[in-house]
């Protein structure tokens, strides 16, 4: 749908607020929410692309008002109420005040897609143009490429592309809390353990691994560059928001730089949580717009002769940038390399 989620080329957005270090969670509310969507989407059975479509749907100045994790209650509130879990009443009744959910759903999800989708249409290097069609309900086609003309640089596989006054949000995720908890789908421990586990399991640290074997064993930087995922998983990495993995290669004459236009997609198992930048609207609005004035807003001055590639994450395809290995790094150990290697330059925003 044409929604205000859909912010890549947008103006007006201001510049991007970075910090090269932050804590996974800012509020044990924010530990909470994200845990509730889990708990919610299990006990549904709602596929990624109905959360995503249930954020599309919020209100647009609910959405440009609040942040990532105040977007994660509102889809997993609204999935409980739409499959029946709770009533709005009863949120609204143990939150204390308003509680806003997103609006109805506005299209149909694809039951069958028809016969001749497991073969792609186009191979690389066929010229295409991509629809300009408008959907009402999920698609993850951002508006900034329709009707544009190109090349197709790979194929990534074949996938369903199917498409305010409130009482404090603290208080409207202790209220979704503690109605899950009634109905029994929040175990005890449940949150406590998926916090600690982002806070220390999941996080750039595994990517650190991952690139640091691939700067010392050229072989395995072969099959990662060739089958990111699967080299990935060599490391024990994988998981939810990893399963399709792209790793793109730094060069001194081409610089990869990732973003999420749609919503905030991004591989979890390797680099743990997004940081709030990466979430935030000027981001996700400008980079696909300016990408080297953004870079260089954020300290990552370039070069005018290095070309900067832009990827742009979705829920079916999540990319890793492998820096440059510096210099006077040859004696080594892995250990050590992974020692220099930052999140924000597996992001693309920096250079070691």
């Amino acid at each position: 749908m044409d929604g205000i989620h859909d912010l890549g080329g947008m103006q007006g957005l201001g510049p991007v607020v970075h910090s090269p270090a932050e804590p996974v969670f800012h509020h044990r509310w924010q530990a909470v929410a994200r845990a509730l969507m889990t708990v919610v989407a299990g006990a549904a059975g709602a596929s990624g692309g109905e959360f995503r479509h249930s954020i599309e749907r919020m209100d647009p100045g609910h959405y440009l008002t609040s942040g990532y994790y105040e977007h994660w209650l509102t889809a997993a509130a609204t999935l409980a109420v739409e499959h029946g879990l709770v009533t709005h009443s009863e949120l609204e009744a143990r939150a204390g005040g308003r509680f806003p959910l997103s609006g109805p759903v506005l299209g149909p999800a694809v039951a069958d897609a028809g016969p001749d989708v497991v073969e792609p249409r186009f191979g690389v290097g066929d010229r295409v143009r991509v629809r300009d069609w408008h959907p009402p309900g999920h698609t993850r086609c951002p508006r900034y490429v329709r009707g544009k003309a190109g090349a197709v640089a790979r194929v990534d596989g074949t996938h369903s592309v199917p498409d305010i006054e409130a009482s404090p949000v603290e208080q409207r995720v202790a209220a979704l809390e503690a109605l899950l908890t009634e109905l029994g789908l929040v175990p005890e421990g449940f949150i406590e353990e998926v916090t600690r586990r982002y806070e220390s399991e999941i996080g750039p640290m595994n990517g650190a691994k991952v690139v640091a074997r691939a700067w010392a064993d050229p072989q395995y930087k072969r099959r990662l560059l060739a089958e990111g995922a699967a080299a990935i998983a060599e490391l024990g990495f994988s998981g939810p928001e990893g399963d399709h993995m792209v790793v793109v290669e730094n060069t001194p004459a081409v610089h990869n730089v990732v973003v999420c236009t749609l919503c905030s997609c991004y591989p979890w198992p390797i680099l743990g949580l997004p940081p709030a930048w990466y979430k935030d609207p000027p981001y996700r609005a400008r980079m696909v717009r300016e990408p080297r004035t953004v870079l260089a807003e954020m300290g990552c001055r370039l070069p005018g002769d290095v070309e900067i590639r832009v990827w742009d994450s979705s829920a079916e395809v999540r990319y890793l940038v492998l820096p440059q290995r510096p210099s006077g790094t040859e004696d080594m150990t892995e250990a050590q390399l992974a020692g220099l290697v930052t999140r924000d330059s597996m992001i693309g925003v920096a250079r070691l």
